[in-house]
């Protein structure tokens, strides 16, 4: 829900423009990828890293250089897993996985307090760290119901939530002006 957040940051529901609610075309779940150290979480980071790799790779085609987005790992080894895992651990952070069929199919990640966001964040806001979904299932709502899921997920106290994109990320920009 947008409930919390400043209009001039995130418009709330009832401020968008109106148009017939889209379905997720797939039925999807969401679970957190690090709440313990067993298998099953394992493959839940390692899937996230994958999609993490596979979205910048295509977001970023023609903006960054193959040698920068070729440098995101979509074949995760221990030590990413283990690196990703560590990132993600903070307690003034929350991610989530959305899974279809068993394999993550993206990821949100929202971060809040001053040793966990950018400067431009401030003292009761929050930053959208990242939200990426495999491109070969952009458009079928995973994307909205993960900001949807990190949004929820945040202290009452958090009045805003500050994000930043590539200007040239044509599909990020459309994805969040899409939403306010």
């Amino acid at each position: 829900m947008f409930r919390r957040l400043r209009p001039d940051v995130l418009a709330s529901r009832r401020d968008r423009p109106a148009e017939p609610p889209r379905p997720p075309t797939q039925a999807f779940y969401f679970r957190r990828p690090i709440s313990a150290y067993g298998r099953e979480t394992d493959a839940d980071v390692e899937g996230l890293i994958r999609v993490h790799g596979l979205a910048w790779r295509e977001a970023y085609d023609r903006i960054l250089p193959d040698s920068v987005r070729n440098a995101q790992p979509v074949d995760p080894t221990a030590e990413d897993v283990d690196r990703w895992r560590t990132r993600l651990g903070d307690a003034r952070a929350d991610a989530f996985v959305a899974v279809v069929d068993r394999g993550v199919r993206g990821f949100v990640d929202v971060r809040w307090g001053d040793a966990n966001t950018k400067s431009f964040v401030g003292e009761n806001e929050a930053e959208l760290k990242a939200i990426y979904v495999r491109p070969d299932s952009w458009g079928d709502g995973i994307g909205t119901a993960l900001l949807d899921r990190g949004l929820d997920a945040l202290p009452d106290r958090i009045a805003t939530i500050r994000l930043e994109t590539l200007a040239d990320n044509a599909t990020g920009v459309r994805f969040y002006e899409a939403r306010g």
